[in-house]
């Protein structure tokens, strides 16, 4: 694309340097007059030398802009070059050496003379005599400053001789041209001096018209023929955009459905339709040739028919130029073929892979569901234990306090009638029947034993019960970290395979 773009941008140079070179040419034209009187040829070489000083750098195309100022020696145009004069002392433009004698291909320029203003040829000026010029280059501030000024309005008032201020330093051709335009506004508004024309410019006058109107028509022509191709030329960019954009959009729709070999199937379509078309036409061709004659229709249509062979050979040639990178090209695109291919069968048994782990991943959360249900049972029986040892060592603690006071009140009685009476009244047994530091019936002492026994037979029960839930809870969550890592591998695999 680079390419192309540099190529059109290229054309559109040279179309406009062209352009421009008949442009001047055409100016130039404009200076060669014939008088009739004396068959004397006069060279109005000010308008010629001044464009083409200002068009030869531009027709290398490497300038962008440029400003062209006229000036010419006819009586009614004395007020258009003050104004170019006035603009140019303004904005500090007046370049010396546009007005000096310069070859320029093969034609000669002589510096701005007219029998009408009487201008002195003054001498070069040096570069030091124009000081003002090198403090304009030092400080570019002030010359923005005086372009502003000039600028500002499009039409350049004019002024009287007083209100314009000339530098006094070593005189220029342009500033004795300004005085001298001064001078001459100053008695065409006074109408002091009316017979300044002499019969030669009366002459000039009443030719030049005529001629400058056939100019200026041709001037208009050609600006019309610029513009008209300029706009051809905008269309067939325009076009060309389009139809690259349009291929863009097609690739990119190509390459996300996977598509590779559609370009080289559609080019290769467009050429077996052209051969087709050569086909026709040439069997087209043969049977007008067969049935020729000398009516001329018939010698339309072959004609017409050899047009449309050679605009279909051109065609073919085309399309085989186009066709021949991309034939080169067969053999990458059928190995990419084939790893898209592998990468697709890499990617179904993968997916098989990640359906095996998923099973394995329900069975082992139903493993470990049905595991959190025995411990959540065994938690609850546990609980329940706990109670009723809570409960057990609650009573056995009443029940000793209990036989401890009974022991008190029985010592303080004092005889053993009153004792005896007394255990039977209460239903005590005595204390031989029990324990007898604490004083607790042995029935009791054998329940607290049995139900130690029965939660020590539970505990040891569930002890490796739990200690295998801990290993496979551990077991899953370090399968369960692996398969989230196998998931992240997979996934910037199938990322790269889609780029």
């Amino acid at each position: 694309r680079d390419s192309e773009t540099r190529n059109l941008q290229g054309e559109e140079q040279s179309t406009m340097n062209r352009q421009l070179l008949s442009f001047s040419k055409l100016i130039g034209e404009i200076s060669r007059l014939e008088i009739t009187k004396q068959s004397v040829k006069s060279l109005q070489s000010a308008r010629d030398s001044e464009l083409t000083r200002f068009l030869a750098p531009l027709l290398t195309g490497n300038q962008k802009c440029f400003f062209l100022s006229m000036l010419t020696n006819q009586a009614q145009d004395w007020k258009q070059n003050c104004a170019t004069l006035r603009l140019a002392t303004k904005a500090g433009l007046i370049n010396t050496a546009c007005l000096r004698s310069k070859e320029i291909g093969n034609v000669h320029f002589c510096p701005f003379k007219s029998s009408t203003f009487d201008i002195d040829p003054a001498p070069i000026v040096d570069r030091e005599a124009r000081g003002q010029d090198n403090v304009e280059d030092k400080n570019p501030k002030q010359r923005e400053q005086r372009v502003d000024a000039c600028t500002d309005d499009e039409d350049i008032p004019e002024k009287s001789a007083e209100r314009v201020k000339v530098k006094k330093k070593k005189p220029t051709r342009m500033r004795q041209n300004l005085e001298n335009m001064i001078k001459i506004e100053e008695r065409f508004e006074q109408n002091e001096n009316r017979d300044l024309l002499s019969n030669e410019n009366k002459e000039i006058v009443n030719i030049r018209p005529d001629y400058l109107d056939q100019l200026r028509i041709k001037l208009k022509t050609l600006q019309r023929e610029l513009d008209s191709a300029k706009a051809d030329f905008i269309k067939q960019k325009q076009l060309l955009e389009q139809e690259n954009n349009e291929l863009s959009e097609w690739c990119k729709e190509a390459s996300k459905n996977n598509d590779i070999g559609a370009i080289y199937e559609l080019y290769s379509r467009h050429c077996e339709s052209a051969h087709q078309n050569k086909i026709n036409a040439s069997k087209m061709c043969k049977r007008i040739k067969n049935r020729t004659s000398g009516d001329l229709r018939k010698l339309d249509v072959i004609d017409f028919v050899r047009w449309r062979i050679k605009d279909l050979r051109d065609e073919i040639s085309e399309l085989e130029r186009e066709l021949t990178p991309l034939r080169k090209r067969e053999n990458q695109f059928n190995i990419r073929d084939r790893w898209l291919s592998q990468m697709t069968q890499a990617l179904k048994q993968k997916t098989a892979e990640m359906k095996d782990v998923d099973s394995e991943m329900a069975s082992k959360q139903e493993l470990l569901e049905s595991a959190r249900q025995k411990l959540q049972k065994s938690e609850e029986e546990h609980a329940v234990l706990y109670q009723t040892t809570d409960a057990l060592l609650r009573d056995r603690k009443e029940t000793s306090d209990e036989v401890v006071l009974m022991r008190k009140y029985i010592s303080k009685t004092e005889t053993e009638a009153e004792k005896q009476t007394l255990i039977e009244s209460l239903n005590y047994k005595p204390p031989s029947t029990g324990n007898s530091d604490t004083g607790i019936p042995n029935t009791v002492e054998t329940l607290v034993a049995r139900l130690d026994v029965e939660i020590n037979q539970k505990n040891s029960h569930l002890a490796p019960h739990t200690s295998k839930l801990r290993s496979t809870l551990e077991k899953l969550g370090l399968f369960l970290n692996s398969s989230e890592r196998r998931e992240e591998t997979m996934v910037k695999a199938f990322r790269t395979i889609v780029k």
